[in-house]
């Protein structure tokens, strides 16, 4: 292979395309879940769907961060997960009008267009400022990844190189 047939295979692409593209899947995905009877509602949710949708974001956001940062032991939360401390944890940040310091959580499935985000609001030092999630329109949110190496602290990625 060539030099030339490596380049043409590099995926340019974007966290808030890789957020969603795991939207669009899980949208793709409803109707077979409904005939399956999978609940997938925040409120009727257990373990199916908690594995489709880990199963996803893995797959499709995570794991193309990854190959683009060639980083493939990055401590990276758990997708829908509560977590209370990222100050040595990777994670998906979100800007929006709710706060320029916040940690992705999910999209959330109490509707079945999952176009809202929540999202932990976070301290100076990396911590969750206790209470509830925030939700956002996924419209107004701009998604990059806080990319957390040891030693070096984080460094913020928006856009991506996937080989």
């Amino acid at each position: 292979m060539t030099a030339e047939g490596d380049a043409s295979r590099v995926w340019r692409t974007s966290v808030n395309e890789l957020i969603a593209l795991f939207r669009d899947s899980i949208l793709a995905l409803l109707p077979s879940l409904q005939k399956a009877q999978i609940p997938w509602r925040d409120i009727d949710a257990y373990d199916q769907w908690d594995e489709i949708s880990e199963t996803l974001y893995k797959v499709l956001v995570l794991d193309a961060i990854q190959w683009a940062l060639n980083d493939h032991e990055m401590n990276v939360p758990r997708y829908g997960f509560k977590i209370d401390d990222y100050s040595s944890r990777s994670f998906i940040g979100v800007r929006s009008p709710a706060g320029e310091r916040t940690a992705f959580q999910l999209l959330d499935a109490n509707n079945d267009r999952f176009d809202m985000v929540a999202c932990r609001e976070l301290t100076a030092d990396f911590r969750i400022v206790e209470g509830d999630a925030l939700y956002v329109p996924l419209s107004q949110c701009d998604f990059s990844f806080q990319h957390f190496v040891s030693g070096s602290g984080f460094t913020s990625v928006s856009e991506l190189l996937v080989p």
